[in-house]
Formats: structure tokens, sequence, C-alpha cells
């Protein structure tokens, strides 16, 4: 019989679930980049139109860049 007395267990917080494909090809490369990053606090990731995808600090020093397979084709676009 359990002691009334006795701290109660803390529920395990519920599992992370992503909310994107993770069998997408596009997605698996992504993660994988972003695995081997290294990131500022303050900093930004930008996926520039040369299809580098690069880790900068806040002054836009450059910490990681890495380019994506060229099987991938992006296009830009302008909303207007």
């Amino acid at each position: 019989m359990a002691d009334p007395k006795a701290p109660k267990e803390a529920a395990s917080a519920p599992a992370c679930v992503p909310n994107y494909d993770v069998n997408d090809l596009l997605q698996k490369e992504v993660s994988k980049i972003l695995k081997g990053f290294k990131y500022d606090i303050m900093g930004i990731i930008s996926l520039g139109k040369d299809g580098i995808m690069r880790s900068l600090t806040a002054d836009r020093k450059v910490l990681s860049a890495v380019p994506f397979s060229s099987s991938y084709h992006f296009q830009w676009r302008v909303d207007s």
C-alpha cells in the first residue's frame, strides 16, 4: 500500500510531435544541416538565393554555412 504522506510523482512531459513531414527529403536535408550548425542566441538563420544556408551572428558574421544539394531548385517570388 502506498504511503499517503509520500510526495506524488510528477507526470512526464508530453512528447514533442513535429508538425511537419519528417519523411520529406527536403525536410530531412534541412534538419541534418541545422543539427550541425553553430548558433548565436541573437543571430539568424538565412537561406540565400545562392542556395546556401547560413547561421549568422547578430552583427551578421557567418558562423556556419552549408550549401543545399544541387537536386533542389529554389524559386523565389515576390508577393505584391
